[in-house]
């Protein structure tokens, strides 16, 4: 649009440009019949302005009309001084030279310039280009390394980043961390693209339970955690499990079959069960595989095992 625009503008300088000068000629030329040359010599400079502007204005196209309007405006002068055999019109017949020489020295030099200007435009734009794909790439890497490709979640580096920003801001927290039962038999069973399709079904279902008040990621293989900030009781956190128990046991249709399967889930707390990130993992890993182990589809506090053990 703006090139269209500037070839638009270009046409128009040259059309008035070549109008005017034309015009000062043949007021020139009147002029001079009529025995009036004083104004020979204002005439003749405002032409030197006419050809630099059409140059400076219309460039490639205002130096080729520039070069032709002012070469035309010889031939008058040498017809008179062929007439009247007489040089004291020379001095019209030297300016158009010389003005043929000064726009060509602009048009060379301002040639230059455009094509400096080009390079410079073109370099900067291959340096914003390069910026752009090396931002679009820091980005990329960034979601990769924080975020499960498959289910969009966060992954379990920054899980790990939330907790310790809690632990670092000494905020009360509760982990729950969800394995599914048995999914290694949808996987061999069934192949990978089954357990795909049932591990993205899920990730969706836990984001209907926790929203954006609670934080959920994709810890492992068919490993979810959840983080609830703030002091939970034990029934609480109970009665918030049997909600992703209830949304967890509905079917998951996959190529015409109904796949049941249910989930078993550790729990722990900061900072009553651990202080540090590795500690939270090992507590909800202990507690997982108790739940695991006591039956499935149920979840197990590591609290409860401390009371028991001791």
């Amino acid at each position: 649009m703006n090139s269209k625009s500037n070839k638009t503008s270009e046409i128009v300088y040259l059309i008035i440009g070549i109008v005017l000068f034309v015009g000062i000629s043949l007021m020139q030329t009147n002029l001079t019949r009529q025995g009036t040359t004083q104004l020979n010599g204002v005439f003749a400079q405002i032409q030197v302005i006419i050809s630099t502007l059409l140059v400076i204005l219309s460039h490639k196209k205002g130096y080729i009309a520039g070069v032709i309007i002012n070469i035309l405006s010889i031939f008058p002068v040498i017809m008179q001084i062929v007439k009247t055999k007489n040089m004291a019109s020379l001095p019209g017949m030297v300016i158009p030279v010389c003005t043929v020489v000064t726009i060509t020295i602009i048009y060379v030099f301002s040639s230059k310039t455009r094509r400096m200007n080009d390079e410079l435009t073109e370099s900067y734009n291959q340096i914003v280009e390069a910026n752009r794909i090396m931002k679009d790439k820091d980005e990329k890497l960034t979601y990769l390394a924080y975020y499960d490709v498959l289910t969009n979640m966060p992954n379990r580096q920054l899980f790990i980043s939330k907790l310790e920003e809690n632990i670092e801001n000494n905020t009360v927290f509760t982990v729950i961390y969800a394995d599914i039962d048995d999914f290694k038999k949808i996987n061999d069973v069934h192949g990978h693209n089954s357990g795909d399709v049932m591990l993205c079904n899920f990730a969706e279902r836990f984001g209907s339970i926790c929203g954006d008040r609670d934080f959920v990621g994709r810890i492992g293989g068919d490993e979810f955690a959840i983080m609830l900030k703030g002091s939970y009781s034990d029934v609480q956190i109970n009665d918030y499990i049997n909600r992703l128990r209830s949304v967890i046991s509905e079917p998951v249709a996959i190529n015409g079959a109904l796949f049941h399967l249910t989930m078993s889930y550790g729990v722990a707390s900061f900072p009553m069960d651990g202080r540090t990130s590795e500690d939270i993992f090992k507590c909800i890993d202990i507690a997982m595989f108790n739940a695991k182990a006591g039956g499935k589809d149920r979840p197990c506090f590591y609290n409860r095992l401390q009371q028991t053990a001791g």
